[in-house]
Order: C-alpha cells, then sequence, then structure tokens
C-alpha cells in the first residue's frame, strides 16, 4: 500500500497543497484501523491493509512536505 500510494502523494501535495492532504490522512488513517479486525477473509484483510498502507503513508509524505514549508 505505500508503495501504491506514493505516486499519487506526490501528486495530491502538488495540486491540493500539504495541509489539505493532512487533514483528509489524519482523518482516514486511524478509521481503517477497525476494519483490520472486521476482516472476515484472507482477501479482505489483505485490502483493508493496503488501505492503511496507502493512508499511513499518504499521511507521512504529505505530512514531511508541510514541515518542509513551514522549515
Amino acid at each position: 500500500g505505500s508503495l501504491i500510494a506514493m505516486p499519487l502523494v506526490g501528486w495530491l501535495v502538488d495540486k491540493i497543497g500539504s495541509r489539505r492532504v493532512v487533514i483528509v490522512a489524519g482523518i482516514l488513517y486511524p478509521c481503517v484501523l477497525p476494519f483490520i479486525g472486521l476482516a472476515n477473509s484472507f482477501w479482505a484483510l489483505a485490502a483493508v491493509l493496503v488501505m492503511y498502507g496507502m493512508c499511513g503513508n499518504l499521511l507521512n509524505i504529505s505530512m514531511n512536505t508541510q514541515a518542509l514549508g513551514l522549515q
């Protein structure tokens, strides 16, 4: 999920700004967590873990970009 999100995050930060991406990712990241426990099959768990990795990378890259802009 992290590798899939890398090009997407760069494009999103460039288009809408890192502040907005941080806000959205900060909301999405913890919202995905309960679905890990609710997954009832291997494929559902794999899909949720990919989404969790994507959200984590989305938050990490956008947060670092925001910090770099502040620095």
